[in-house]
């Protein structure tokens, strides 16, 4: 089968790799690619040339991991799995790839392209999903999201949807009233609104980069509050004219800062690793299919798969007001 594989070799330059796909061992899978949805923070960082987040080189390098695909063709010895399934995977912007059984986050017998379009944005909840667990929340805390791009709404909606009443703070009012579900709260940022619930809240789920929104964070916190940081604190950009540790503030609330995203991948017993990304992922995609919550934000903008640069320059400029995009494949 011969396929195409998004490469970027260099800020903003796309190419594609031309490469032929089959199966050579009796435990592979090959597939062909539906749909796979853009992650915004990390995809377009990586396009505009930001510093990469730890050392090596930032190019050549694939883009995406929110992919749902059909399978085409098994290896002899794969079972549980079927030709024409839909499985959602962390491959690439690509049109067809080969796994193994074990890199399938979850899959199902049938579903409908509209259906289909909602699914492959579910490793963008699982983000806002990992920041929540790394905070230990459940209802009844007083959660605030500082800023509202992909990771503020997927965390803001399944706060939301767990029976949580969280605020977003963000320079985008109307866009996040656009989106919200009605048990949200957004403040504008720098607003009277904002100033007056500082030192309020239990857990603070900070997804942005600026300086500005980090300080910010740390004075909506209470006394004892947790801040989940899910962005990049001064990434890009210069230092800060502040102390990012100042103990005025850290040390007199007795604040705690901690990072979300890594979660294990080895499929083991629930009684050694209840949360790991297959049961996650399994977990949020049904919610996905049972309407539980809302991908709008991020299902809206369907593009083809030719398009890839066009939808990172629309994002990018902010000329839309949806907050990720989709490549159809077929």
């Amino acid at each position: 089968m011969k396929g195409s594989i998004y490469q970027l070799t260099s800020a903003k330059t796309l190419a594609l790799e031309e490469k032929i796909f089959d199966i050579h061992a009796d435990d592979d899978i090959l597939a062909e690619t539906v749909y796979t949805a853009i992650s915004p923070g990390t995809e377009l960082a990586a396009w505009l040339g930001k510093p990469p987040l730890r050392p090596g080189n930032i190019y050549p390098r694939l883009q995406g991991y929110c992919n749902l695909a059909r399978v085409i063709k098994l290896g002899s010895k794969v079972t549980d799995i079927n030709v024409g399934d839909w499985v959602l995977t962390h491959q690439s912007h690509r049109s067809h790839f080969v796994v193994k059984p074990v890199d399938i986050l979850a899959n199902w017998s049938c579903m409908s392209d509209d259906m289909a379009q909602k699914v492959v944005t579910s490793y963008l909840f699982h983000l806002g999903y990992s920041a929540l667990l790394k905070a230990s929340y459940f209802p009844g805390h007083k959660l605030g999201v500082v800023g509202f791009g992909a990771l503020g709404y997927a965390a803001t909606e399944l706060t939301a949807s767990f029976g949580g009443n969280p605020i977003v703070i963000t320079s985008r009012p109307k866009l996040a009233a656009t989106y919200l579900n009605p048990h949200v709260t957004f403040i504008e940022k720098n607003s009277h609104c904002c100033s007056e619930i500082h030192n309020s809240l239990d857990i603070v789920i900070n997804t942005s980069d600026s300086w500005e929104d980090y300080l910010l964070g740390l004075k909506l916190l209470r006394v004892g509050g947790e801040m989940i940081l899910l962005g990049f604190p001064g990434r890009g950009l210069k230092s800060p004219e502040f102390n990012p540790f100042d103990s005025s503030i850290l040390y007199d609330k007795q604040l705690s800062i901690s990072y979300a995203g890594y979660v294990t991948e080895k499929h083991v017993n629930e009684i050694d690793v209840r949360f790991n990304l297959r049961r996650n992922m399994e977990y949020l995609s049904n919610l996905i299919v049972n309407e539980r919550i809302s991908t709008s934000a991020f299902s809206g903008l369907v593009v083809g798969w030719k398009d890839l640069g066009f939808l990172y320059e629309k994002l990018d400029a902010r000329s839309s007001d949806y907050l990720g995009g989709i490549l159809k494949w077929t």
